[in-house]
């Protein structure tokens, strides 16, 4: 029973970003803001390219995987616009399949519990990562993950952590089943809130997943912090973070006042009846950038 309600909470909170979409915005001007497509070794996949308008030719670049049913134009993919476009970085957007992300197996195969469309459909989005690698990002990026795009990151953390500069993960967990020993060194932001039902920070997802707390830990040792003193530090009124001591790079988590949400949207009590309200003390955004800046 706990799990059916559960998985039922994840389909509702797991597409926050076809909630978000309601407050819907257009593109904002720029150099180029366009929707483009990249071969893969199977398939044509797309991707949303947006690179504000005076932008230096070393800039960095930052890859946002979007959470269950998102896409290039819903709220979220605008608010990080936003902060390219003040930040003066190169924002790529790659689209999921049916809004989904394949986060368990490299080459396709099928997954010990399918969760979703791509899982059940063995979409190998680790191809459309090193395609965009390849021809659109040039190199090492950052990236960006919420919910089921946090599971990508935590997928390519294990399987292509030479292609990153550095990663941020927000409410998301581990679904791979490569994660366990494998893996670099990648300096990681993990962003979680205290009240996320349908990932809780403490317990993790569902049976057959990794837990939570593990996925970051799991990266931390690969890191090789010290799990003893960690430096925790009260960062607004309702946020709290915790660095990992005498790390390779730098790996730093944050728990706050959220369910399954984003940090500086969904605020409103509508958002916190239906699942994935979340605080208004801080925008995860500006932390993440904050964090690769400082790398």
């Amino acid at each position: 029973m706990r799990r059916t309600m559960l998985l039922a909470m994840a389909s509702i909170a797991g597409g926050a970003a076809l909630i978000m979409s309601w407050a819907w915005t257009s593109p904002a001007l720029a150099a180029i803001d366009a929707q483009r497509s990249v071969n893969t070794t199977a398939s044509v996949r797309y991707y949303c390219l947006y690179e504000p308008t005076g932008l230096p030719a070393n800039a960095h670049t930052v890859v946002f995987f979007h959470g269950s049913g998102g896409n290039c134009w819903h709220t979220l993919a605008n608010v990080w616009r936003a902060k390219a476009r003040a930040s003066g970085f190169r924002l790529v957007l790659p689209l999921g399949t049916w809004g989904d992300w394949n986060a368990c197996t490299e080459p396709p195969a099928a997954c010990v519990t399918p969760r979703g469309y791509a899982e059940a459909n063995n979409t190998d989005d680790v191809a459309f990562f090193d395609a965009l690698v390849a021809g659109v990002l040039g190199g090492r990026a950052y990236v960006v993950g919420l919910s089921r795009g946090g599971l990508m990151v935590h997928h390519l953390l294990c399987l292509r952590p030479d292609d990153l500069t550095g990663a941020a993960v927000v409410a998301g967990s581990v679904a791979s089943q490569h994660c366990r020993g494998n893996g670099g060194a990648v300096p990681l932001l993990t962003l979680h809130g205290d009240k996320d039902a349908v990932i809780p920070w403490a317990t993790g997802l569902p049976t057959d997943y990794i837990l939570a707390t593990t996925a970051a830990g799991a990266q931390a040792w690969r890191n090789g912090c010290n799990f003893i003193g960690q430096e925790v530090v009260d960062e607004t009124r309702d946020a709290v973070s915790r660095a990992y001591r005498d790390c390779d790079v730098p790996t730093v988590e944050w728990l706050y006042n959220c369910q399954h949400g984003w940090p500086g949207l969904m605020s409103a009590g509508v958002f916190w009846w239906i699942g994935v309200g979340c605080t208004a003390s801080f925008r995860a955004e500006d932390v993440i950038w904050r964090f690769f800046e400082g790398l």
